[in-house]
């Protein structure tokens, strides 16, 4: 079996939820080949993928891509079938397409290089309509050009007999919009790489660095990008109760309980071991409720008991399942005697959920089995 992997774009995900998990493809040998289509918008955007995927050992074919606006469907077409034209496919070759935003683009491009019914999975990681309406709040004219796409993107999601989700929230989503789906619509949630576990001497290591103290608990918020739904600013509530944060974010957050530090992906798990308990919010919406945060599945992998709001659904049943974390309605709930009882569960029982899980080796062979049910449809 071969796989061809497209992507859209470069985003701040890319490393842990593409390049890890083609990697990890790569190292256990489960195909013949391996090819990732990538798209970039320009120069720039261009050699931070290649400095990303230095490394990688992937093949790579590179297309220009565009803004999602119906304007550029076509010069998108294009681009993309010019990218596919440069790779060999075969009778067993399966396509993985991340994003919903691609959707009428992939389907119409394998078509156009004369593939009747090529072997795709439409990879969603978010509720369509709400990603534009909710980001495109006040700017009328762009919601409403990125509307016309929203609804091609719907309409061709019925072109697909396989489609992926990250949450059963996001399941029933899809379904309601689209209606059934031939092959079916599968979960898999968003994974932590393969170095995201507890270490006790980065932990020390860190910490002596971090200037935190042995009896000291420390709290972890790691947002990594500058998005809005990432609620930075919520961990000043928590500061002025006299809790020590690190804010893992480019967002600085002034305060002199709270340690701001942006580090490289490689290195946010060490971090995390440094840290007592894990930190997210969110504010009330579809596009919350739906998602499968990346941050939360690398809290877990590393031992973290997570303290978050319930709009994510994801969240909010695990922690409802297991007990490892705490929900709350607001930051100003979390107390001293809470985090120390998080911090009483054994570390090594909550890696060991997480791995199960939302760990890469999961991840990866459920997609695995996805593909295999692809190849054994015909």
């Amino acid at each position: 079996m071969e796989l061809i992997y497209i992507n859209s774009g470069v985003s701040p995900v890319f490393p842990s939820q593409v390049i890890d998990l083609l990697k990890y493809y790569h190292r256990n040998n489960w195909f013949v080949k391996i090819v990732l289509i990538c798209g970039v918008r320009d120069e720039f955007e261009k050699k931070k993928a290649e400095e990303l995927l230095v490394s990688s050992s992937l093949d790579v074919v590179y297309y220009k891509s565009f803004p999602n606006y119906p304007f550029y469907n076509v010069l998108a077409k294009i681009q993309l079938v010019k990218a596919i034209n440069k790779v060999r496919i075969g009778d067993s070759t399966v396509f993985h397409s991340r994003g919903w935003s691609s959707a009428s683009l992939v389907d119409k491009s394998l078509h156009k290089v004369g593939l009747s019914n090529p072997k795709i999975l439409l990879d969603i990681r978010g509720a369509i309509k709400e990603e534009v309406l909710d980001f495109q709040k006040n700017n009328w004219l762009k919601k409403t050009i990125k509307s016309v796409n929203i609804s091609k993107v719907i309409s061709a999601l019925k072109n697909y007999a396989f489609i992926s989700v990250v949450s059963e929230a996001l399941k029933d989503y899809v379904l309601s919009n689209v209606g059934k789906i031939e092959g079916g619509v599968l979960v898999t949630p968003c994974l932590a790489g393969e170095s995201f576990s507890y270490s006790g001497i980065l932990r020390e290591k860190l910490r002596n660095i971090l200037g935190i103290k042995e009896n000291e608990k420390l709290l972890v918020f790691s947002s990594g990008g500058e998005s809005l739904w990432q609620n930075n600013q919520e961990i000043i509530k928590i500061a002025n109760k006299g809790f020590k944060v690190l804010n893992l974010s480019k967002v600085n957050v002034d305060h002199p309980n709270v340690i701001t530090k942006y580090v490289k992906y490689e290195e946010v798990s060490g971090y995390m071991s440094a840290a007592d308990v894990a930190l997210i919010f969110r504010e009330k919406s579809i596009v919350n409720k739906v998602a499968s945060p990346v941050k939360f599945s690398e809290y877990l992998c590393s031992g973290l008991p997570v303290i978050s709001n319930k709009n994510v659904d994801v969240i909010k049943q695990c922690i409802e399942n297991t007990g490892y974390g705490l929900l709350i309605e607001s930051m100003e709930d979390i107390t001293f005697d809470a985090i120390h009882k998080l911090c009483a569960i054994p570390r090594n029982k909550i890696s060991e959920y997480g791995r199960k899980y939302f760990g890469i080796e999961s991840v990866a062979e459920g997609y695995l089995k996805i593909y295999n049910k692809m190849i054994k449809q015909e």
